[in-house]
């Protein structure tokens, strides 16, 4: 394999990771939140967790842990992707997870609020009974 082979193999591995980042089940859309919430860029992120770009990339792209042993699948993926400060990107995952769920609550709520009051008729303005 030649050189230019190599890079163009690179670069499409790149482009294929970039692409999973944008899926809604990869690690990214967990970190997308905890970046919001906390005003962060995605390279103060990065620093944060100390990960090379390449590593980062790579661990934004990873699936998502799983529900019911996320803070040690969260720890696994950091230990995969060699990042200095694991133990920061699992209390980022902890906090995107809160975040998703009181959001998700939030959203509950608003949908029993609406359906305990009829928005179509007007119901707490008084009607005026009209006089002869």
């Amino acid at each position: 394999m030649d050189t230019s082979e190599h890079t163009k193999d690179a670069n499409s591995l790149q482009d294929w990771y970039r692409y999973v980042v944008k899926q809604p089940w990869a690690v990214d859309s967990y970190l997308r939140l905890v970046r919001m919430h906390e005003f962060k860029t995605q390279e103060q992120q990065r620093n944060e967790f100390g990960a090379t770009p390449e590593e980062f990339l790579r661990l934004q792209a990873m699936h998502s842990p799983r529900e019911d042993s996320f803070a040690m699948d969260a720890l696994r993926m950091a230990q995969a992707r060699h990042i200095q400060y694991p133990n920061a990107f699992v209390q980022a995952m902890l906090l995107a997870r809160q975040l998703l769920r009181s959001s998700q609550s939030s959203v509950d709520a608003d949908h029993y609020y609406q359906a305990a009051f009829d928005a179509v008729d007007n119901l707490d303005t008084p009607v005026e009974p009209d006089k002869e």
